[in-house]
């Protein structure tokens, strides 16, 4: 028997969270010289861990459409579909065109940034204080270092430094969203 959709939608949020994060942690330490804080995140999708980031970051984005008709099925809401599934296809491109494919690479990274965080801010409509509070909070703070990289506004944190505070809140919340889903006892909100 195969599991219900918001089980399954709940074990590749979090399994999906975990590898990606995993591989994002593992292409740093092989690639020669990154810095966290001076090197985009991008970085690590040409040289060394190209292999690593572009084959992790696409199945990531492979996971979250497929995330996206799964919890549709469970919520009924087109909306959250849509704004799920453009996040994925823009993970997708990320690692499709690496960040050496020029102006591609740069649309597909901003629809992953912007439309991760209103995916965070919108779950919050599926879930009960405070998680939905929290959800809000993770999804404006990303959406805010979207902005204030794409100023170049790092407040010292170099470009590195900032993006990973664009890219970790939206990575907590589908983390934190796929362990509420399975505990969570309505099917519905």
């Amino acid at each position: 028997m195969f599991p219900d959709c918001k089980k399954l939608a709940s074990l590749l949020l979090i399994f999906g969270t975990l590898f990606f994060v995993s591989a994002l942690w593992y292409a740093e330490s092989i690639y020669p010289k990154y810095d966290i804080f001076q090197n985009y995140i991008s970085d690590l999708g040409v040289g060394t861990a190209a292999f690593i980031f572009n084959n992790a970051i696409m199945l990531a984005g492979f996971f979250l459409i497929i995330i996206s008709f799964l919890l549709f099925k469970q919520f009924k809401d087109k909306l959250f579909l849509s704004l799920l599934a453009v996040t994925g296809i823009g993970a997708f491109g990320v690692g499709l065109f690496p960040e050496n494919a020029g102006y591609l690479h740069s649309v597909f990274s901003a629809i992953t940034f912007l439309f991760g965080a209103f995916s965070a801010i919108y779950s919050s409509k599926f879930s009960k204080k405070p998680f939905s509070w929290f959800f809000i909070q993770l999804g404006l703070f990303s959406l805010v270092a979207t902005i204030l990289f794409a100023t170049n506004n790092t407040f010292g944190l170099g470009i590195g430094g900032m993006e990973r505070l664009i890219v970790y809140p939206f990575l907590i919340w589908t983390f934190v969203f796929g362990i509420y889903l399975i505990f969570s006892k309505e099917n519905q909100n």
